[in-house]
């Protein structure tokens, strides 16, 4: 049999056919089948692709309430959407409830329901949602080390696109140039480069250094590097979240772009010392 064909002979398979016929004149796929196929399928899958493993491709209205159940079962927690709009199937045990807390910076937490950590949310994550929403959302990484690392990955994405935008804003090819380039100021990027970097400093403080300021950490190579580091390290934060407020109301004024002009040396130097104790803190982490 070829893998269509075979794909097209689990339209029968549905252990749950007969409930969706008794519940709708023109019955779909039940969850649980559209969970068992996704399930058993290597990797994420399209809804054009789900459609076409379901035989449900060809009919129109048949492809429109696929559609609908999908996003009924996204809504409810059960299917989560990738970047590539592949379908994934969540596995419950990893979801997390709770309310949305915003923060006037942007970012925000999802202050959860039970005895688990508050989940931090970029800004990015919160466009999604409004202050006070029910949610729910799937945590990646099952385990605390999973969990760290994912962490540390993200941490490390976001200072890396704090360097670019840095760069976009100061108008340098690059950010080893700087010293070396004059900068062009594109007030237009300072927005971007303060929402970024407004992220990159409340995950580390929150999802990493946090745990070390409460005394949570255990591990001595861990206790030991931010003793000798993190005080530097808060030290910058003031310095990014003062440049943040400074900047909130820029308006494009002759004298602000002068004035922003001014700063962006030493803000860079700021960023580059910061990046170097970090990842002091960061491989005691990683080991």
């Amino acid at each position: 049999m070829s893998a269509d064909k075979r794909d097209r002979s689990r339209r029968g398979q549905d252990p749950h056919r007969e409930r969706e016929q008794a519940r709708y004149e023109s019955p779909i796929a039940s969850r649980e089948h559209i969970l068992a196929t996704l399930a058993a399928t290597k990797g994420p899958v399209d809804l054009e692709r789900l459609g076409e493993m379901l035989g449900t491709d060809g009919d129109e209205d048949a492809t429109e309430a696929l559609r609908r159940r999908v996003m009924a079962m996204q809504r409810d927690g059960q299917l989560v959407q990738n970047r590539k709009r592949g379908l994934v199937p969540v596995d419950d045990d990893a979801l997390v409830r709770g309310r949305i807390s915003a923060h006037k910076d942007g970012f925000g937490f999802l202050v959860t329901e039970d005895d688990e950590a508050d989940v931090f949310l970029n800004a990015r994550q919160m466009r999604r949602v409004l202050h006070g929403d029910r949610v729910v959302c799937s945590i990646v990484g099952t385990d605390r080390r999973e969990r760290l690392t994912t962490t540390i990955a993200s941490l490390e994405r976001l200072r890396q696109e704090v360097v670019v935008s840095y760069c976009r804003l100061a108008g340098v090819s690059s950010f080893g140039a700087r010293e070396n380039e004059s900068h062009e100021v594109d007030p237009e990027e300072l927005r971007r480069f303060c929402q970024i970097m407004v992220d990159y400093t409340a995950m580390g403080h929150f999802e990493v250094y946090q745990r070390i300021i409460e005394g949570k950490e255990r591990r001595g190579a861990v206790k030991e590097a931010a003793a000798d580091v993190y005080p530097a390290i808060a030290e910058t934060t003031d310095h990014l979240v003062d440049f943040n407020d400074e900047h909130e109301s820029f308006a494009g004024s002759e004298a602000e772009v002068a004035t922003l002009a001014e700063q962006l040396p030493r803000l860079g130097e700021i960023l580059e010392i910061r990046a170097r104790l970090e990842d002091q803190i960061l491989a005691a982490l990683a080991r």
